[in-house]
This record gives structure tokens, sequence and C-alpha cells, in this order.
């Protein structure tokens, strides 16, 4: 089977640390869903920190997800992965996480702070 991503969710910057705390630092996590043709939902987790407003790190983790339900608010999955949900999934395979990245790099990454509706691909 030709593996692809059937549709996907970006929520954009769902969580924001660091300059509050008046520190010349900022962490950013953006956060997008995406279901697979294999019915794999991977979770991709995109941290990005910041000093004067300039990337000094970035991170993408990807994570196999069964209790979030596309369209719902972020935080009801956020409480529901909490609470030991997904605990015990294992991790997406080398190729899902692959075609995940790949996917989110070309198509949601240069626009990460625009949250997106659910979007079917064909």
């Amino acid at each position: 089977m030709n593996l692809k991503i059937v549709k996907y969710k970006h929520y954009g910057c769902t969580m924001i640390g660091g300059k509050e705390d008046d520190t010349d630092f900022e962490d950013k996590f953006y956060m997008s869903f995406f279901k697979l043709t294999n019915g794999k939902t991977i979770s991709l987790f995109h941290n990005i920190t910041y000093k004067h407003d300039k990337i000094i790190h970035s991170d993408i983790s990807c994570y196999y997800t069964q209790c979030y339900i596309f369209g719902e608010d972020f935080f009801n999955w956020w409480d529901k992965t909490m609470g030991d949900q997904d605990k015990g999934l294992g991790y997406p395979t080398n190729e899902e996480e692959e075609l995940t990245i790949k996917f989110y790099k070309k198509n949601i990454e240069s626009s990460r702070e625009i949250k997106t509706d659910i979007l079917l691909l064909k």
C-alpha cells in the first residue's frame, strides 16, 4: 500500500512559554493532526525556541493518538492525553514519520501561525 495523508488539521500556536517571565527567550508550540491511509492518526508537535525573535532551536516530534477527534478543541485532546488515553501506543514507523514531517514542512511550516479547518486530501 502506498501510504498517504487523507486529512489534516493544524491548530497553529497552541502554547507559549518564556517571554512572560521577562526573559530573552520564547518557546512556541505548534500542533497538527494527520489521518493516514493505514487508519493511523499522527499528532505532530513542533517546538520552536526564539531568542530576541530569532529562531535558535526547532524540533518536530510525531506520536500516535487514538483519542483525537478531528476538529475538537485542542485542549480537550490535550486533557485526554494527560489522562493516559494515548499511553502505550508506541511510536510511528519511520515511513509514517517521514511522510508526516515532509508534508508539514512543505504545506504548513511557512504559515504555521495560521490555523486551518479540517482539510481533506485526494
